[in-house]
């Protein structure tokens, strides 16, 4: 995701154009060591705020701050972001068209494609249709797949208690694993660029204090 914001006004290009090329190169060097030092607290904010939000899933650690300033013709920029797309849909709220596979549980990509391959690749996958006419993917509790299935089948156990039964399963019993969708609709969550845009003018400040100085 990319959200860009700026800040004008600090300095003119016609007169940064105008000082000395050694006055070029002090100025960059420090717009460049106060941006890399402010855009860690940057990144750090925008973290936490989606930490909070997100709520187990670990993309939160991918906001990072990155200051480019190899160009000695243009003052540096500074960047926060993440490379992961997806969380810019959290960001705007939208609809992700499928069909779609989604777990009952929660379960990392990585992790859902593993049991995907593992349930496959033993023969025990098959489609039941869903109180809700939407096709639900199943599998059978089997002994040899105890371990790949022990968290779906903890989530099964729970939902039983939870229903005034004694949470015990059968050998042979179905257990559903996800369900094929048609579409999700994802809610405005994230406040990544007002995390940002809320400490700009303190990024700026700090910039124009180093320069008047």
């Amino acid at each position: 995701m990319q959200i860009t914001l700026t800040s004008t006004g600090l300095i003119k290009p016609a007169e940064f154009e105008s000082w000395r090329l050694g006055r070029q190169r002090t100025i960059r060097q420090t717009v460049g060591d106060i941006m890399r030092r402010e855009g860690r607290g940057i990144a750090d904010a925008a973290q936490q705020q989606a930490r909070a939000v997100l709520k187990g899933n670990k993309a939160w650690r991918s906001f990072r701050p990155k200051v480019f300033d190899s160009k000695p013709d243009r003052l540096p920029a500074l960047r926060i972001g993440s490379k992961i797309p997806w969380l810019g849909m959290h960001e705007t709220g939208g609809t992700i068209r499928g069909p779609l596979l989604i777990p009952i549980i929660k379960l990392g990509p990585k992790a859902f494609r593993r049991l995907l391959t593992d349930l496959n690749r033993a023969g025990n996958a098959y489609w039941v249709p869903g109180k809700s006419g939407q096709p639900v993917l199943m599998a059978e509790n089997i002994t040899e797949q105890g371990r790949v299935l022990s968290k779906f089948k903890s989530a099964e156990r729970k939902r039983d208690r939870a229903a005034g039964g004694a949470g015990r399963l059968k050998r042979g019993q179905d257990i559903p694993i996800a369900t094929l969708v048609p579409q999700i609709k994802i809610a405005k969550r994230l406040k990544f660029a007002q995390t940002v845009r809320n400490r700009v003018p303190a990024l700026a400040a700090a910039i124009a204090n180093a320069l008047r100085g």
